[in-house]
């Protein structure tokens, strides 16, 4: 089992990405028993060792987890780690959040775009576009590809009522909802021995959100176990 890391920290090896998707929902032989990071934080860390957004299998599961499961991100999480994360992975990850619904990712994809220059990076293989096209939401941010499956099924993903079952930290985002209060709550249930400054930060929560759930963690407690 890793150690929390906190959102500013070094970004997660290639292993630990696939790890922490094990335990956010993709099935897989191993995985993490417990969150290292939040999901949008996994999410940016994964892109960099993303090369070929048509050929790379942790690309397809990526999109196949975000299809299901978008829902339960932080878009607020993007903007505060977007420092750490560099053009590349920007671009691309503008493109994913383009594809998911407008009205929560909009504003947020508005914002993270302004940074970008016109350029245009070859992430495709050249047979599959000419073949099927260029996806034009992934061309928008510079990003040159075929066309990107919006929707897909893939057995790989877990359904939430089977994920819930381990994944207490999704359940709360399900439950209470995607915010900080969810996840400080989550992680100070899984994590009761560290501090809750290092709590807070890891959970982009702010002092007040974190000293609410602090006074009635006992309440909340019990109502979550009762869901």
């Amino acid at each position: 089992m890793g150690q929390l890391q906190k959102v500013k920290e070094n970004y997660l090896t290639e292993d630990e990405c696939w790890l922490q998707w094990g335990y956010y929902g993709i099935a897989l032989n191993q995985r993490d028993e417990t969150p290292l990071v939040l999901p949008e934080k996994l999410l940016a860390d994964s892109l960099r060792y993303v090369d070929n957004l048509d050929q790379s299998r942790l690309f397809s599961l990526i999109m196949d987890w975000i299809y299901f499961y978008s829902d339960l991100l932080r878009p607020e999480v993007f903007l505060k780690i977007s420092s750490q994360i560099n053009d590349r992975e920007l671009r691309i990850l503008c493109g994913i959040l383009s594809l998911q619904d407008k009205r929560k990712f909009g504003p947020l994809v508005d914002k993270l775009s302004r940074s970008l220059t016109p350029f245009r990076i070859m992430l495709g293989s050249q047979g599959r576009i000419n073949s099927f096209g260029e996806d034009p939401v992934m061309a928008s941010f510079g990003i040159v590809c075929s066309y990107v499956e919006r929707t897909r099924s893939d057995k790989k993903i877990m359904p939430r009522d089977e994920l819930f079952k381990y994944c207490p930290f999704l359940r709360a985002r399900a439950v209470i909802g995607p915010s900080a209060r969810s996840d400080f709550f989550s992680l100070r249930t899984i994590y009761p021995d560290k501090t809750i400054a290092h709590i807070r930060e890891v959970a982009c929560a702010s002092k007040t959100s974190s000293v609410y759930f602090e006074r009635n963690l006992k309440y909340f407690s019990e109502d979550f176990q009762n869901q």
